[in-house]
Formats: structure tokens, C-alpha cells, sequence
């Protein structure tokens, strides 16, 4: 029996139902969502092999990645990834300027990350349905700017062993563009991320939303509105909190179906 395993940061897996639950909803199969908030690339990777020790990947599984973006720390702790997110906007004191200055450099954010999708595509090629990144290739999170490699040699090297990446930009204005209209968070709400779904992924590979699926989700981003639009100072914990409460109590088959695998060893 084919099953749907997919990798990412945020925009993958989030306190709502992300263009990856939604895909894994409407398939209507065995689905598993893999992707941790914060993570790079390195850690994608490596969670593309702990899956596969899980599960015991077969040929009719399907795969589905989203990259991040190359200027990330991943780190195992506890038995826990823990996805501080690029080391420039963390806000995790372990990556202060001190580290950038002493540690970081795009040239090691090119090998490493470049590296780590290489490899996935080498040794997963053939079960990989679709990917593409969220963020453009070779450009940090450094104060909004985009700094390539210093060494553009070193870059083409591992850019012609790349697949080709389809981009496509997640990250939403949160003074304009809020998730549910109100709430100040750079990540797309539910219909953003279902008009994702449809514009951006399942054209590449000749899929089209139901029709079932389109509505049972439209419900569930009306009923978050509807709630969060009356509570004064909204916040993302806030509305994550109200997301879990109406699903899990009004919509069982999204949250049985929104199941995540953050720990290693005690899924």
C-alpha cells in the first residue's frame, strides 16, 4: 500500500494544518509528516533516514520534500530535534554574534547544505515525488539580505549536482498579509496554504484538490476566523491553542490526519 511521507521546517508542519496536511488528507492514505519548525536542511536530511529506519520505505511509497533555507543549525537533543531556525533570527542565545563571527560562513552553509539534498536525491530518487524550497538557494536569513557564496566556484560545483528546486516564497508580511486576517506571523494561514497546494505542487505533478477536501478545509479556516477575529490581542500561541481546540473536538479526521513525528525514538 502506497504511503505519503513528507519533510520540511514551518511552513511544513505548524500549529495549523499546513499545504502537507492538507495534501495527506486528500490522498487518503497512510500519511506520516516528518517535517519540525525551525529545521534546515541537514536535519531534513537526516529525518529522510530515520523514516526510512521507521518505516522500511518500499517502492510505492511517495515522497515529498519542501528545503529550507542554508543558513540553519540542526541539532538532536533529548531525543528531540531542536529547530532554532536560521542562526541569524533564532533568537536562541547559543547563536549570538560570537558564533556567527567565529563559526559561521556562507562557504560552510554551501557544502553542508547542498551536500544534504545531493544526498537525498542519490539514494531516494526514485520515491521522491515532488520537492522544492521555500527558500532561494544559497541565500541566508540574514537581516532580509541575500548573500551567495563567497566563492562562486564553490557554489556552481554543487549547484550542477542539484536538482532542479522549484521556489516558491512562504514567508507572508506580518504587518499586511496575517494568517485568519489578525494574527502577526509570517507563516501562510489554511487557505494560503491550500491555494499553495493547488497553484504551486500538485500542477507539477498532474493533481487536482477535491472537491471534499477544498470544503472540509475551507470550514475549518472559517471557523479559526470566526474565533480569533473577537479575542483581543491575538497571538500565534493563542490561535494555535484555538486551531487544536475546534479540530480536535469538531474535525477528528484533520487531527487524527495532522499527526507529527518530532521525537526519535518513542514515536
Amino acid at each position: 500500500m502506497s504511503r505519503i511521507i513528507i519533510f520540511g521546517c514551518s511552513f511544513t508542519q505548524y500549529g495549523w494544518p499546513t499545504w502537507a496536511n492538507i495534501l495527506g488528507y486528500d490522498y487518503d492514505t497512510e500519511y506520516h509528516n516528518f517535517a519540525v519548525p525551525g529545521l534546515g536542511n541537514v536535519g531534513i536530511m537526516h529525518r529522510v533516514l530515520e523514516a526510512d529506519a521507521k518505516l522500511k520505505f518500499t517502492k510505492d511509497d511517495k515522497i515529498f520534500i519542501l528545503w529550507s533555507s542554508w543558513s540553519r543549525e540542526d541539532r538532536v537533543r533529548d531525543c528531540n530535534w531542536i529547530g532554532t531556525g536560521s542562526v541569524f533570527n533564532s533568537g536562541n542565545p547559543e547563536y549570538n554574534n560570537y558564533f556567527i563571527k567565529r563559526y559561521w560562513n556562507m562557504d560552510n552553509d554551501t557544502v553542508k547544505n547542498a551536500s544534504a539534498i545531493i544526498a537525498v536525491n542519490k539514494m531516494y530518487k526514485d520515491l521522491i515525488v515532488w520537492q522544492g524550497t521555500a527558500f532561494e538557494l544559497g541565500v541566508t536569513e540574514a537581516a532580509n539580505t541575500k548573500r551567495k557564496s563567497s566563492s562562486r566556484k564553490l557554489f556552481d560545483l554543487y549547484a550542477s549536482q542539484l536538482p532542479e528546486l522549484p521556489y516558491h516564497c512562504f514567508e507572508r508580511d506580518i504587518h499586511v498579509d496575517r494568517p485568519f486576517g489578525v494574527v502577526q506571523d509570517g507563516h501562510p494561514d489554511i487557505i494560503q496554504h491550500m491555494e499553495i497546494l493547488q497553484e504551486f505542487i500538485y500542477p507539477a505533478i498532474g493533481k487536482q484538490l477535491k472537491q471534499t477536501t477544498i470544503d472540509k478545509f475551507t470550514a475549518l479556516h472559517n471557523d479559526v476566523c470566526n474565533k480569533v477575529v473577537v479575542i483581543s490581542k491575538i497571538n500565534t500561541e493563542k490561535t494555535i491553542e484555538i486551531v487544536e481546540t475546534i479540530y480536535k473536538h469538531s474535525y477528528p479526521d484533520i487531527y487524527k490526519n495532522c499527526k507529527n513525528h518530532y521525537r526519535l525514538i518513542d514515536d
